[in-house]
């Protein structure tokens, strides 16, 4: 299935902006408070990334509450010494407790990287990365306009063995610009993704087999195409 519905703006607005500036109450309203711990301490997951493109969309770092583990992105010069402009990159995995433990135990000035359980290396460099389907499945956007998609059970274990995506779809020639897993639990709808690129947004199942999707028509801007789209399928 690979057929495009071709979004039209509306041709009125339907909604409505009142223009006139109001005072916001001063009742009925609890602001969180935040603490920042250990003011003078940072913890390292990777040396500088340097994006080469400075127009995409980057999210490097994504958390599974559910499962108590954490992906990050890591620059594949990190700890190796080789140049950062290589064009792949290193997927690291570690539980979340230990993200805190050590992150509470961060010194100042001190730059070691923080060491996972688990490492993963990827031949493109990964611009996104976002857990699927009740944070079973991993998927990861690269720079040359494909995805990927990773099985966490295997990805959530300590270990040095190599891991292999299971699917890989390239949607197009230049970066994604999101990623967005559907939060719901309905089946046959749970394992679906919405992939925004240039000017269209394609479903996708956890095999990356297009299930359809919209594009932009010529009157209408990409982003607020993704928006509408990522409403639409929720």
């Amino acid at each position: 299935m690979n057929e495009f519905t071709q979004l039209v703006r509306p041709l009125q607005s339907q909604i409505t902006i009142d223009s006139v500036a109001k005072d916001c109450p001063s009742e009925g309203f609890n602001y969180p408070t935040f603490r920042q711990l250990a003011k003078n301490a940072r913890l390292l997951l990777s040396s500088p990334l340097n994006p080469q493109v400075a127009n995409s969309y980057h999210r490097l770092f994504a958390v599974a509450n559910s499962k108590g583990w954490f992906v990050s992105v890591k620059s594949p010069s990190s700890g190796s010494g080789s140049d950062s402009s290589h064009c792949h990159s290193e997927l690291i995995f570690s539980p979340l407790d230990e993200l805190r433990a050590a992150s509470e135990a961060a010194k100042p000035d001190d730059e070691t990287l923080f060491n996972p359980k688990r490492t993963v290396t990827i031949p493109t460099r990964a611009n996104i990365v976002a857990f699927a389907c009740g944070e079973t499945k991993l998927l990861v956007g690269l720079d040359d306009g494909s995805v990927v998609v990773y099985d966490t059970s295997s990805l959530f274990t300590p270990g040095t063995n190599d891991i292999q995506p299971l699917a890989r779809n390239q949607i197009q020639s230049s970066p994604l610009r999101q990623i967005l897993p559907n939060p719901g639990t309905e089946p046959n709808l749970s394992d679906l993704v919405a992939v925004v690129g240039d000017g269209k947004v394609e479903l996708l199942n956890m095999q990356l087999e297009s299930q359809g999707g919209w594009v932009a028509s010529d009157l209408m801007t990409q982003p607020i195409a993704g928006k509408l789209i990522y409403g639409r399928i929720l």
